[in-house]
């Protein structure tokens, strides 16, 4: 399988609690916005599972306005460099198995969805309250 797949990254339970509280938001605020359980949100906080894979991470970071890398420890880059080669493996192995040309593509369809959080981000910050 592709790195990255399955991967579950590691939130900082204190850092995400802060910004959660820094927010005026409670724990059921943050789930409903985020479309999580309230139990999941205090089991992050706790550090009872602070491993979560990239799309609750991206829904969380979403819900609080912020990026990812505020409360997740060691965010992995997911720079244009790397999505490049993706892109360049693909379509230079055609031949590769179903299952690893889906997880590629899937990879691809995970940066766009990012660089799109990212974007619009950018934009409601750059809104006057």
């Amino acid at each position: 399988m592709v790195a990255g797949m399955t991967e579950r990254l590691q939130i900082d339970g204190r850092a995400f609690r802060d910004l959660r509280i820094a927010r005026g938001m409670t724990q059921a605020d943050l789930a409903a916005e985020a479309g999580i359980s309230r139990q999941l949100v205090d089991a992050i906080e706790s550090g009872e599972r602070a491993r979560q894979t990239r799309p609750i991470v991206y829904a969380l970071a979403r819900a609080l306005g912020v990026r990812p890398a505020e409360f997740v420890v060691n965010m992995p880059p997911e720079s244009a460099r790397h999505r490049a080669a993706v892109e360049r493996a693909l379509a230079e192995a055609p031949a590769v198995d179903a299952e690893l040309s889906r997880a590629m593509r899937d990879l691809l369809a995970g940066y766009a969805i990012a660089a799109k959080e990212e974007r619009e981000l950018d934009e409601s910050r750059s809104r006057p309250a």
